[in-house]
């Protein structure tokens, strides 16, 4: 019996994400989303959803090491992805970030030493992801 119950009892703890290692979801959310009220709107956009996921290593089974908090936003009617990744660039190299990527629907941006912010558009919509301290991020320096 005693062992039954001590099996259950860690299943539900791996299942509920109490691995040791783990970096502590609360204040890592909280800095993100810190981050993401520094990001300029366009104007009219819609706030649609917010969402935190994990993140882990490589293959994806080791410990929780950042999260990425995610705005999901609706676009104003005749916006166009590329008029809002313009409008996200311009923004922010003009306060100090860094384009490490970008292509026809997304743009990551850096600043400092590991601060990430990954913007993608497309079908009336713009998804703008952050990592304050994204350990796990190919930030440009």
């Amino acid at each position: 019996m005693t062992a039954r119950l001590f099996a259950l009892l860690l299943s539900v703890a791996m299942v509920a994400g109490c691995g040791a290692g783990d970096v502590e979801r609360g204040p890592y959310v909280r800095q993100n989303l810190a981050l993401l009220r520094s990001v300029p709107a366009i104007g009219h956009a819609h706030l649609v959803r917010t969402a935190s996921e994990p993140q882990r290593n490589g293959d994806g089974e080791g410990p929780i090491q950042a999260y990425r908090t995610t705005l999901v936003y609706k676009l104003p009617p005749g916006t166009t992805a590329s008029e809002a990744l313009r409008f996200f660039h311009n923004e922010h190299v003009a306060r100090g970030w860094r384009v490490v990527t970008s292509g026809v629907h997304h743009l990551n941006m850096g600043r400092g030493e590991a601060t990430s912010l990954q913007v993608l558009a497309g079908r009336g919509r713009v998804y703008i992801g952050a990592d304050y301290h994204c350990s796990l991020c190919l930030v440009a320096r």
